[in-house]
């Protein structure tokens, strides 16, 4: 177990990031077949594709990230995101530097005077085996404002309606909300009396060649 102090840390993403959280983990990512009879999975079957993910949460405006799908035999683009986590014990090492796939992309601003939040999560393939290429497919999200959320909509195939909810003795909020392919993520505002939320998933496809 290692203790991480906060004020000490020290997250690079982008040039003018203001973060505020960040969090790491690694996934086994494992399948194992098995007979019957045993317990013991069938060694030759076994295959594992083990990830290290990455949770960086910032104040608007975090940096910029194209999300267009794959079109060659290429790797999706990353981003560069490196964590250096200032405390002591075993536990306290981080990912310290390294270039990421962002898999989602989340904004809110909830309160007219506060500043917006963006919520970047990243994977990257670790260990033996590594894909020959990662491509990735089409990106979808929903933005209140595209201006203010940083969710960058294609201009075709979009859909618009409204979200909401309120409760008995209670103030609700209604939202109207536009949904389709995204193009880019990121670079939102923090604009004094506005509100919004919007989401963007990625996903990628590991190519073994």
């Amino acid at each position: 177990m290692g203790i991480i102090i906060g004020a000490a840390t020290t997250v690079t993403f982008g040039a003018n990031s203001h973060v505020t959280q960040v969090s790491w983990d690694i996934n086994q990512n494992v399948q194992r077949a098995y007979v019957l009879g045993s317990w013991t999975p069938y060694a030759p079957a076994e295959v594992s594709t083990p990830t290290e993910t990455l949770n960086i949460t910032v104040y608007s405006p975090g940096p910029t990230y194209v999300t267009t799908p794959t079109t060659s035999c290429t790797d999706a683009n990353k981003i560069t995101a490196s964590v250096s986590p200032a405390g002591c014990g075993a536990g306290s090492a981080g990912p310290v530097s390294n270039t990421w796939f962002v898999t989602s992309y989340n904004y809110s601003k909830g309160d007219a005077r506060s500043p917006g939040t963006e919520s970047w999560s990243m994977m990257n393939y670790i260990g033996t085996e590594l894909p020959t290429y990662t491509l990735r497919g089409i990106s979808e999200g929903s933005t209140t404002d595209g201006v203010l959320t940083g969710i960058v909509l294609n201009s075709t195939g979009t859909t618009t309606g409204t979200q909401g909810s309120v409760s008995a003795g209670q103030i609700g909020r209604s939202d109207v909300q536009t949904l389709g392919m995204v193009t880019s993520v990121g670079n939102s505002k923090s604009t004094v009396g506005a509100v919004g939320q919007g989401n963007c998933s990625m996903p990628y496809t590991p190519l073994y060649l």
